[in-house]
Formats: C-alpha cells, sequence, structure tokens
C-alpha cells in the first residue's frame, strides 16, 4: 500500500526542503520506491538537490495545475543518475519560470488535482512512498495537502518563532485529524537533544521523531546535491538514516510509539 508522507514547516529555513530529500533518499536506499513531489509552486527548488537542471525539467507539477501536462509527463525517474543501490527515486518537480512561479493558482483547484495526481501515482505505479514537499507557512494550499498525507512531518528549529508557528500548525492539523510528528532541526552542540526533545514534547504534545544537529556543511554544499548520499557517516546523515528507518514501514501504531 502506498504511503503520503507531507512535509511541512510553519516557516522558511527551516531545512524541510533538505529533510525531504535527504529522506527520500535515505528511504530509497532502503529498498523502497520513493517518489517527491515538489508542490511548493511558489519557491521550487527541491530539483536541484536531485541534480536537475532547468534545461531537464520538461513538463512539471506547474504545468500539471494548470492543465498544460499529465501528470504520468511531469515524473522524472533520477535513480540512475542518483545511483541508487537498491530502491527508485522519482521526482515531480515545480516550475522555475518566473511567469509560472508569479501564476496565482487556486487553492481548491490545487488540492482536487493534488488528489487526483496522487491517486493516478497509486493506482497507475508501483511507488512505495510519495513524499509531498510543501510551501511554507499555514495556508490553505498546506492544510489541504495535509489532509491527504497518512504523516505529517513538521520541521522545527529550536526558536521560541517556530515553537508558536508550531503549536498553530498542531492544532489545525488535530482539527483535520492528521497524524502529526516533528522533525527538529539544526540543533546546536551545546543544547543536549534529549532534554531538548522532552521539553518540545511535553509543550507541544506531539512526538519527536528525531533531532537533527546544525551543520555547517550542509549550508557549504549550496544544495548540489543531497548531503546524506555523499557524506554517509556525519552525525546528520546518521540521524536522517534513524528517521527513514522508523519511516519506512510507516506503521502508524510503531510511529507512534
Amino acid at each position: 500500500m502506498t504511503k503520503i508522507i507531507v512535509v511541512q514547516s510553519f516557516r522558511g529555513g527551516t531545512g524541510k526542503s533538505t529533510i525531504a530529500s535527504n529522506l527520500a533518499v535515505q528511504l530509497a536506499t532502503l529498498g523502497k520506491r520513493v517518489l517527491v513531489i515538489d508542490s511548493d509552486t511558489r519557491s521550487p527548488g527541491i530539483h536541484a538537490l536531485f541534480g536537475l537542471t532547468p534545461e531537464s525539467l520538461g513538463s512539471t507539477f506547474t504545468d500539471y495545475l494548470l492543465g498544460h501536462a499529465r501528470i504520468e509527463d511531469t515524473i522524472k525517474d533520477v535513480s540512475e543518475q542518483l545511483k541508487m543501490p537498491n530502491g527508485t527515486l522519482s521526482v515531480i518537480p515545480s516550475s522555475i519560470i518566473l511567469g509560472d512561479i508569479a501564476t496565482n493558482l487556486s487553492s481548491r483547484r490545487n488540492f482536487n488535482k493534488m488528489r487526483r495526481a496522487i491517486e493516478y501515482v497509486v493506482d497507475s505505479t508501483d511507488v512505495d512512498i510519495i513524499l509531498v514537499d510543501t510551501h511554507p507557512g499555514v495556508n490553505e494550499d498546506m492544510l489541504l495537502t495535509a489532509a491527504l498525507g497518512d504523516v505529517v512531518l513538521s520541521v522545527i528549529r529550536p526558536d521560541n518563532q517556530d515553537y508558536q508557528g508550531a503549536h498553530v500548525t498542531a492544532e489545525l492539523m488535530r482539527k483535520l485529524g492528521s497524524n502529526v510528528h516533528l522533525v527538529l532541526n539544526k540543533v546546536h552542540r551545546r543544547q543536549p537533544p534529549t532534554a531538548l526533545r522532552r521539553k518540545i514534547e511535553r509543550s507541544l504534545e506531539l512526538p519527536v521523531i528525531g533531532v537533527l544537529p546544525f551543520t555547517e556543511e550542509i549550508m557549504f554544499a549550496e544544495s548540489q546535491y543531497v548531503f546524506s548520499q555523499k557524506h554517509k557517516s556525519h552525525p546528520f546523515s546518521k540521524k536522517i538514516a534513524e528517521i527513514a528507518t522508523s519511516l519506512g514501514d510507516i506503521n502508524e501504531d510503531n510511529i507512534k510509539a
């Protein structure tokens, strides 16, 4: 059965897309057939991490939303260029053409087309996991997309504004009946991860599925590649692998444990 993971954040700059791309690679490394949808049509970029250039994008998710392409024509298999050893990895990128980014897309139409896109993937492919990278913020697009997910990963930093935003998001997600888990990112080495994790879980009443260290090397990578694939022994990569293992079977009982 295909499982849907929605990755979101209250604010930009949390590392949401970095985490989404790294999780996708790690899940594929575990032997899963993974599809990433970049639904952030207003600030797309996840394609660059998978080695897709502006010239190689072809038909995009934006084209699909605008009625200019079929969803099946937007899927790009990047398994070979990423040298995936076990599973497969495909991506549906969003357009980086300025006119497309500036287009005001209807949220309700987006939701209906997103739902139909997911239905097509579930019914017509052998994908195990659909991972949806969303636009940051609490907006109708994100909430409607989150409602389609089996699991919502909310990425936050150890920052008071992020805590408050995560609290607002969590309340909305609970009303939607979403299964929300937190990923705590950019944790400084001076911050004890276990104590921080417990504090956040008590405060927000949500489980923390992973705590990721602040990593300068990711910034210097300049989004040219998926960090955990190139630096497998790095502490960040090991933590990403742990989260991927937890999500691998996406059994709600063991995720909530």
